[in-house]
């Protein structure tokens, strides 16, 4: 009989348990003391120092069986502000189903999702990376989803999804408004059968419910696709479909109307996709890039869309482009199991004292609808001792009610937004329990109606330590420096860090 190497057997062991599934809680606290020259991110003159105290003990679920993975954590972060002695609480929360729970086998599943975190308000204001500045531009966001859906086939020939969903959005922000959004997705897509044509039936149907003095706003559409390979990896793709909206807009802005787009598919090995197309919608031209690209140190992705949208529908849209999100690309191909996957970022991210988040895009609060187009890139390459990220954006928001009254945030002055930026984080495993972070950042943030115009340069600097296997330590610098052609608007911060974190 062949011996199997006890080298080979314990990381499969390790990456796929065999014991039955079972809930598993995973508690840890951090002690973080930080110095800021300027708390407040007041323009020169104005800036006050502060010492600021942070506690945040954390609690992670997880539960990872065949027909139900779950993974939630939640934080209680206190601050403590010497310069004016007050104690703020935060409450921060992540989770939800990961892939989807099998309520009726084969037939009914269920995907949830939920987070309370902290968000800037506003461009025009100061913009803080974390929440111990107290700028008056920083609160929670709520978001829930609930989501049972409906997956059955045809034979070969077709197969049926049909999901309703419904939404839970609110804030703290002054002029944020609390919705409620109940959506249906229905698709028809060809089966097996299909093979050098395929085709796809969506509709469509979200309506955003808010408060009794502002009109609830829906958002409908039908569309039907076709994909016709040329090739065996490259294939003609092509849509036709009618948008049927309804959102308070002044007369002769057009809410309704028929598309169409064009383009091609390539995938010319299993780990690279490009989709293009080109067509025209209710608001005039439109088009759409994805492209997707994988080595085994390296993933590349790089994107274009456009969506008529509002601030608490993108709430509800993941944040792309941030330093969790390429950590799980980076791991999929070695740890398959979400569950498993989730936790081993978050141990990296916490082990290597990565800063959580790139520079993206600031989703403003308004009440208005808006045309939001928006070019993102991003690169991860992981090395046995050091790791890049990096990511690009630049987004435009067209109001779509302009010069409605109540317009709040940001388009209360401007027509359109533009926001772009890139930023770059690179780790370096000195050793196997020290190791170092940089990160540099740059946004601009232009108002082309006022004519104002911001430029924020940021730079993290840290050093991270492994005191035992349940304690780290790290101490980082950070300095912030925002330009802006508006008087007052203009502030820089030098901000230093220590902290020290034990999991149990």
């Amino acid at each position: 009989m062949r011996m199997v190497p006890a080298a080979t057997v314990l990381p499969v062991l390790f990456i796929s348990p065999v014991r039955a599934a079972e809930w598993q809680a995973h508690p840890s606290i951090s002690f973080s003391e930080f110095y800021t020259d300027n708390v407040s991110l007041a323009p020169a003159g104005a800036a006050t120092s502060s010492w600021v105290t942070q506690v945040r003990p954390q609690i992670t679920l997880t539960y990872n069986g065949n027909n139900f993975k779950f993974s939630a954590s939640y934080a209680a972060e206190f601050l403590y502000h010497s310069d004016s002695q007050d104690l703020t609480i935060n409450n921060i929360f992540s989770g939800g189903t990961l892939g989807s729970m099998e309520l009726v086998p084969q037939i009914l599943f269920l995907d949830t999702n939920s987070n309370v975190s902290q968000y800037n308000n506003s461009l025009s204001g100061p913009l803080a990376t974390n929440n111990i500045n107290t700028t008056g531009n920083r609160n929670t966001v709520r978001t829930t989803t609930i989501s049972p859906y409906i997956r059955d086939n045809f034979g070969l020939e077709a197969e049926l999804l049909a999901r309703f969903s419904y939404s839970f959005v609110s804030s703290d922000a002054p002029g944020s408004i609390d919705s409620t959004t109940p959506a249906v997705d229905v698709r028809l897509t060809s089966g097996p059968a299909w093979r050098l044509t395929t085709w796809g039936l969506q509709y469509t149907r979200r309506t955003e419910k808010t408060e009794d003095f502002i009109p609830d706003n829906t958002f409908e559409n039908v569309t039907f696709n076709v994909k016709r390979l040329i090739t065996y990896n490259l294939a003609l793709v092509g849509s036709v479909g009618y948008d049927n909206n309804s959102y308070q807009a002044i007369r002769g802005v057009d809410t309704k109307g028929a598309s169409w787009s064009a383009g091609i598919n390539w995938t010319p090995t299993p780990r690279t996709n490009l989709t293009a197309t080109y067509g025209r919608k209710y608001y005039g031209p439109s088009g759409y890039l994805q492209f997707n690209h994988r080595t085994g140190y390296t993933v590349w992705n790089a994107s274009y869309s456009e969506t008529v949208t509002t601030t608490n529908a993108q709430f509800l849209v993941p944040t792309q482009g941030n330093t969790a999100t390429i950590l799980d690309a980076l791991f999929l191909p070695t740890i398959p199991d979400p569950v498993l996957r989730q936790q081993a970022v978050r141990d990296f991210i916490a082990q290597q004292g990565l800063p959580s988040t790139l520079i993206v895009p600031v989703n403003f609060v308004t009440n208005q609808v808006f045309l939001a187009k928006t070019w993102q890139g991003s690169v991860g390459i992981q090395y046995p001792r050091h790791s890049v990220f990096a990511n690009l954006y630049s987004t435009t928001s067209e109001t779509q009610t302009p010069g409605l009254p109540g317009g709040a945030g940001d388009f209360n002055a401007n027509n359109t937004v533009k926001q772009a930026g890139t930023s770059l984080i690179w780790n370096w495993r000195v050793s196997p329990f020290d190791s170092a972070n940089a990160s540099i950042g740059y946004s601009r943030n232009e108002f082309p109606t006022s004519g104002r115009d911001d430029h924020l340069k940021y730079l993290r600097l840290s050093l991270s330590h492994q005191f035992s296997p349940r304690m780290t330590g790290s101490l980082s610098y950070q300095r912030l420096n925002s330009d802006s052609n508006q008087a007052g608007s203009s502030y820089t911060e030098n901000q230093v860090q220590a902290q020290v974190g034990v999991s149990f």
